[in-house]
């Protein structure tokens, strides 16, 4: 019996470290990413796209955002195959989310779905099949309700009661999100609770949660894929905000730094109004 015991426990052990040592490091996959949008700004597409799907290869699950402008490189290197396989990938893993996605397929894409109607149904009925399936999933629902819950209090019809309801609101959602263990091991974002929890919880974490060790939660999401780098910084300017008086950081960490970039300038216009997106919540 104790024989048993301890290879059970054995066992029990390796499926934990096994389990753990599951989490990606989407640092590099970030600075690849980076690389390619470096390729893109220097009008260098063949790079950009090598440096996309290399990038790719780094994590199980890239980010929509990344899939999308990949898309758009390999439509103007005519890989069209590789153009809707990419365009897929951006809407199942999330991308179906925005609210704008149709708009701006059809905007950016518009050249190729003049001639390719079935493919750009296909996309829509997709991104509606998904959005059920994601009402459905239970950290959606649960968060969801938080998120609405604070909204709804925000509606308040004198700005007395709006105060008492915002704080109210607000203390509820914290208290359930400290319930359920947010902290440097745990943050619920896209890896965890999937896309379109992501971009209501970032929003709630953003604006209305105070957390003491916010810069380790926050680099710790950023490298295990739960977070973009664009939406590190947000957050950071958010909570460094709130524990110093209303202040804006004058430094940000070194990893969200490294792996985030402010694009301006002619060359970066031009790319926007090719349809390349770099800055995204996702």
């Amino acid at each position: 019996m104790h024989k048993f015991f301890i290879l059970s426990a054995s066992f029990l052990f390796f499926l934990l470290s096994s389990k753990s040592t599951k989490a990606e490091n989407y640092i590099e996959y970030n600075l690849e990413i980076l690389n390619a949008q470096h390729f893109l700004i220097n009008n260098n597409l063949d790079s950009a796209f090598i440096s996309y799907k290399s990038a790719f290869n780094m994590v199980t699950k890239p980010f929509p955002k990344d899939y999308r402008n990949a898309a758009l490189t390999a439509y103007y290197i005519d890989s069209i195959a590789l153009m809707k396989e990419y365009l897929e990938k951006a809407v199942i893993n999330g991308y179906h989310c925005e609210i704008t996605f149709k708009h701006q397929i059809k905007k950016s894409f518009n050249f190729f779905f003049k001639k390719d109607k079935i493919f750009l149904k296909y996309l829509e009925d997709k991104c509606d099949e998904l959005i059920k399936i994601d009402f459905q999933n239970p950290v959606y629902s649960k968060y969801k309700g938080f998120f609405d819950m604070d909204q709804k209090a925000r509606k308040g019809q004198n700005k007395k009661n709006k105060e008492i309801n915002m704080r109210n609101s607000d203390k509820l959602i914290y208290a359930e999100l400290i319930k359920d263990g947010i902290n440097e091991s745990f943050y619920p974002g896209y890896i965890t609770a999937g896309a379109y929890s992501y971009v209501d919880l970032s929003y709630v974490f953003m604006m209305h949660i105070t957390l003491d060790n916010y810069e380790n939660i926050i680099i710790n999401a950023l490298t295990n894929g739960e977070i973009t780098p664009y939406e590190a910084g947000n957050i950071y300017a958010r909570q460094f905000s709130f524990h110093n008086n209303g202040s804006c950081p004058t430094k940000f960490p070194d990893l969200i730094t490294n792996t985030n970039r402010r694009y301006e300038g002619e060359r970066y216009l031009k790319l926007k109004k090719m349809g390349f997106l770099f800055d995204r919540f996702i």
